[in-house]
């Protein structure tokens, strides 16, 4: 079934190296249903899938791993529906399945950088844009949507309309001016 699975064309036209990582997920798969004492795959359950993932936390896999492995998992189980191999009614691999990925903070550039940035940038239109997002953090798209008359120089300050037409008030230094 597997051999089948791999011999797919979309399968064999990935490249090596990722053709190489999927062969190594489904054997993954298959080494822990064996030591499940899983021989049937129209058998495998939700909570074989939970009981895998921690099989592949104990190996020590990262989270990234864990979730390619889980990826390749799901896509076998939707070809074999999809091949009417074998009617798998609920599909076992869930969402909650996948363990969630840690987000890094965001690094913020240092004053020597962004003092290096601003005597770079040209004193026109498109300088005044660059010092304008670096200065308060504007969104690109809140940059480019930004008017000249929303832009109020007495009260330091500009009327963005943001994410989901949202308006909101962003204050700059009085340097900027």
């Amino acid at each position: 079934l597997c051999e089948r699975y791999l011999s797919e064309d979309a399968i064999i036209r990935f490249a090596k190296e990722s053709f190489i990582n999927i062969c190594s997920y489904i054997r993954n798969f298959l080494r822990y249903c064996n030591k499940a004492h899983i021989t049937d795959l129209a058998m495998v359950k939700t909570r074989d899938i939970a009981k895998f993932v921690k099989w592949l936390r104990d190996k020590k896999l990262g989270v990234s791993s864990i979730s390619h492995n889980l990826s390749v998992v799901k896509s076998l189980f939707v070809w074999v529906n999809s091949e009417e191999i074998f009617s798998v009614p609920i599909q076992p691999v869930l969402k909650r399945h996948y363990p969630k990925q840690s987000k890094r903070l965001p690094r913020h550039l240092s004053s020597g950088i962004v003092k290096k940035i601003f005597a770079k940038l040209p004193d026109n239109w498109f300088g005044m844009m660059h010092r304008l997002a670096l200065e308060t953090g504007l969104r690109v798209s809140e940059v480019l949507n930004c008017l000249r008359g929303a832009i109020d120089l007495d009260a330091m300050t500009i009327r963005v309309i943001g994410m989901r037409d949202k308006a909101r008030i962003v204050y700059f230094r009085e340097s900027f001016k």
